[in-house]
């Protein structure tokens, strides 16, 4: 009877002690270093004027390493710009067989690309 008496009393201190170590648990406070701004960036910039930058030409010369195939399904055209750039880069780095990509656009903004 006084064995299950004592480990009750150690249980119950046990738990009270880590009850007790939730309520009583330091501040820790950062330790960082400040170290005063004494040299700054340097922006070079021009007048302001009207005139539009210049469009670059299209790199001629450009050798498709592969060939890839994209048909679109429910895609928005304006996502249809962004995913042709891709395509074009990963052709011209990148040699792999033929393939022939669907993307499809489900269920709102789910994009599901597939081989077909």
């Amino acid at each position: 009877m006084r064995k299950i008496l004592l480990k009750k009393a150690r249980a119950s201190v046990v738990a009270l002690v880590l009850l007790a170590s939730i309520f009583s648990a330091p501040s820790a406070e950062a330790l960082y270093k400040v170290v005063p701004a004494t040299q700054w960036g340097h922006i070079y910039a021009g007048t302001a004027t009207d005139k539009e930058p210049e469009q670059r030409a299209p790199a001629k010369n450009l050798q498709a390493k592969s060939k890839i195939e994209v048909k679109y399904n429910n895609f928005p055209d304006w996502a249809k710009k962004e995913v042709a750039a891709a395509v074009e880069v990963w052709a011209a780095n990148f040699s792999s067989p033929p393939r022939s990509l669907l993307i499809s656009m489900h269920h709102g903004d789910a994009l599901v690309l597939g081989e077909f």
